[in-house]
């Protein structure tokens, strides 16, 4: 997961707002449409740089769902406060139990919202595919969850966020194996530290992104360590 960094709501949604405001009509979620909604989605996928808010995968506006982070059923004040909207994959739309991810695994459950703090890719490491909490006191997800009450605050809300959305379901983690695997010739060329910083820089500006950024920024990072 990634911070995301939110810009101003689109001029057509604040438009929206007092124009219903003006004539005694709440604004819900449910009422938005047209324009609006459109331009919702737009900003919102630039924004993240067509990639899911939680799993990373690549998102078109066919493939992503509005996700209110903080569920709509429990805050009605936030159904459309534009902090609260993200992007979400429906890649496991229509799967069942364990094989659900993301805001189809979420529904209505509140996690921490790492993806708007500034330093949310410090929180999480990676390791054989899994993504984990940045602890080495563990070395796999089960193992985290088995001894989360030895974990310390911050550690417990990050495997929380994890479990309820199912980052670690076998579908992500066999991509991130394979994503994993493509990435290594590229980490076996890179062997300069201004190479690495070179390839993480040109990652970052790209305005559509590629798939699971903070995976490979982790593991260039970690090799750029090892060359200092």
């Amino acid at each position: 997961m990634r911070f995301i960094e939110k810009t101003s709501s689109p001029a057509s949604i604040e438009t929206w707002k007092t124009t219903r405001k003006n004539v005694g009509q709440s604004c819900t979620y449910g009422d938005l449409s047209g324009q609006p909604q459109n331009d919702l989605k737009a900003q919102l996928l630039a924004e993240q740089k067509n990639l899911c808010c939680y799993c990373q995968q690549k998102i078109s506006k066919a493939s992503s769902t509005i996700e209110h982070f903080l569920p709509q059923s429990q805050f009605k004040l936030h159904e459309v406060d534009y902090l609260n909207l993200h992007l979400a994959c429906n890649c496991s739309r229509g799967l069942k139990g364990e094989h659900r991810y993301c805001d189809v695994s979420k529904g209505n459950q509140l996690v921490i919202n790492a993806i708007l703090h500034p330093d949310c890719e410090s929180f999480f490491r990676f390791a054989n595919g899994e993504i984990l909490p940045n602890d080495f006191t563990f070395k796999n997800f089960n193992e985290f969850k088995k001894n989360i009450a030895k974990l310390s605050i911050q550690n417990q809300a990050i495997v929380h966020l994890l479990v309820v959305l199912n980052l670690n379901s076998n579908d992500l983690v066999t991509k991130r194996k394979k994503t994993l695997n493509d990435l290594t010739k590229v980490i076996q060329s890179l062997d300069t530290v201004a190479k690495i910083d070179i390839y993480l820089n040109k990652e970052k500006a790209k305005d559509n992104g590629s798939r699971f950024p903070s995976l490979v920024k982790y593991y260039l990072t970690l090799k750029r360590h090892k060359l200092n």
